[in-house]
């Protein structure tokens, strides 16, 4: 038999209060929480611990597509984890003509321009902050390539 749980939150408090008990939960929460994880075979048949490098292998060296939408997960990657995921941040092209401001579509590229540089130092182990993997140098340049693009009413945003 098993136990349901609600998000990584509900899962990882199951998983604290249940001797011998298995779960799935985001690698962060498995940090800190101080889980014991198992290293999973990988495409490469390679059995790979859920670490920092290893969960960034998985988008290293992969083929991204103009608009950036890739799988990571079985990465070809010999050193990647096999069980990745990403989020993505959908915005529309020209905010403006959605119906925000000027100031607020300045303010998301602005956002996304920290996330996708200075941000990535905030990421990873030892950075005192979310132990999620930083995106690799290529597909954080791929995506400021794309944050280029956006504008407010057909003017680029600055």
């Amino acid at each position: 038999t098993g136990t349901g749980a609600a998000k990584n939150s509900g899962v990882a408090s199951a998983v604290k209060q249940t001797p011998g008990a298995v779960g799935y939960v985001e690698q962060a929460y498995a940090i800190e929480n101080n889980f014991t994880y198992a290293s999973v075979k990988n495409s490469a048949g390679t059995y790979v611990l859920p670490s920092i490098p290893n969960t960034s292998a998985a988008a290293s060296g992969i083929n991204v597509p103009p608009n950036l939408g890739i799988s990571t997960i079985n990465s070809k990657n010999p050193s990647a984890y096999p069980i990745v995921s990403q989020t993505f941040l959908v915005t529309y092209e020209d905010m403006c003509k959605a119906g925000v401001s000027q100031s607020t579509a300045s303010a998301v590229k602005h956002f996304l321009t920290y996330a996708l540089g200075q941000g990535q130092s905030t990421l990873g182990a030892g950075s005192n902050q979310l132990p999620y993997a930083p995106l690799p140098a290529s597909l954080a340049s791929q995506g400021n390539a794309q944050l280029a693009k956006l504008k407010c009413n057909g003017s680029p945003l600055s």
